[in-house]
């Protein structure tokens, strides 16, 4: 016993209107893809923006390598994928390679007008409008026929659900390149965010070993004939910017005469000599008596605004 052939399935007489719909289906989502990819263009200036700002907002302010280092990182890697991310979607725009092969003059101004090039108005037409405004008035009134003519065409329902395939087709591929484009850029965004976070970690780690050794507990002794001091030091804050010093110090004069207080004296990174001020300290020390110990703290910062990196006594 043979199978019966199949029969042939008959397009529904309505299926141009259900294939408009799914046009109209197709467009929507294109357009939410090219809203969301548009979103990033937001990102990118907010990060463009935010990089450029915030090393503004700490340049003056007396903080810690341990913000300021992550901080300076951040900025630049903020600035660096804003301009990825503007690159990357001005690059993806209007880049559509088979819009020169496409035909449906049904739905798109290019194929449909006779001569649409006709209608692009000339540079200097922004100055004076005049006669580009009549030529472009007697291009419709010269074209409007023919369009009329070939718009004839789509009563015959064959030629109209061609052209709506025709469209179809070329949104399933337009949507395929926006949804490509916005994963590029969300690949963008997700990388460039986990290496801002990687850098800005590194950086501050980086920053708070660079404060810790500028805040650490440094030790000073001097003997000159029979006057010795003993001494701990430290900066008091991390901050370039504060250069006050903690000093602890302890004097011992075993000579048999007066002796004058210990001048305190930075050091620069250049290894010069920069006169220190006492602004602060727990007694006053004029002469230190023969056979006297003395034990005292005081603060001390550099005469002049320099940056300086260690510190030492003279002892007279």
């Amino acid at each position: 016993m043979s199978a019966n052939p199949p029969t042939p399935l008959t397009p529904p007489t309505d299926q141009a209107v259900e294939l408009a719909e799914v046009i109209s289906a197709a467009a929507e989502r294109i357009h939410y893809a090219e809203g969301r990819r548009t979103n990033f263009t937001v990102v990118a200036g907010a990060m463009l923006a935010g990089g450029i700002a915030v090393p503004t907002l700490i340049s003056d302010n007396q903080l810690g390598k341990v913000v300021t280092y992550p901080t300076i990182v951040a900025a630049i890697v903020s600035i660096g994928l804003g301009l990825v991310l503007l690159f990357a979607y001005a690059r993806q725009t209007n880049r559509y390679p088979w819009t020169g092969a496409t035909k449906t003059w049904k739905w798109f101004y290019r194929d449909a007008l006779p001569a649409e090039k006709n209608f692009n108005p000339t540079w200097w037409s922004f100055f004076w409008f005049g006669p580009e405004k009549r030529r472009l008035q007697s291009e419709y009134n010269g074209q409007l026929p023919r369009f009329k003519t070939k718009l004839y065409d789509l009563s015959d329902q064959a030629i109209s659900l061609d052209q709506d395939i025709q469209q179809l087709y070329v949104l399933h591929i337009n949507e395929k390149f926006k949804n490509i484009h916005l994963s590029q850029l969300r690949t963008i965004f997700q990388y460039g965010v986990f290496l801002l976070f990687s850098l800005s970690l590194i950086a501050a780690a980086w920053g708070a070993a660079v404060d810790r050794e500028r805040v650490a507990m440094r030790h000073l002794s001097e003997r000159t004939g029979g006057l010795k001091l003993d001494a701990s030091w430290q900066f008091i804050s991390p901050s370039d910017d504060n250069q006050s010093v903690l000093v602890s110090a302890t004097i011992e004069n075993s000579e048999s005469t007066p002796a004058d207080p210990p001048k305190w004296i930075f050091v620069n990174d250049h290894g010069s000599n920069i006169p220190a001020t006492v602004t602060a300290s727990t007694i006053e020390i004029e002469k230190i008596s023969p056979g006297s110990r003395i034990s005292y703290s005081l603060f001390v910062k550099p005469a002049e605004r320099v940056p300086v990196e260690s510190l030492t006594v003279r002892l007279k």
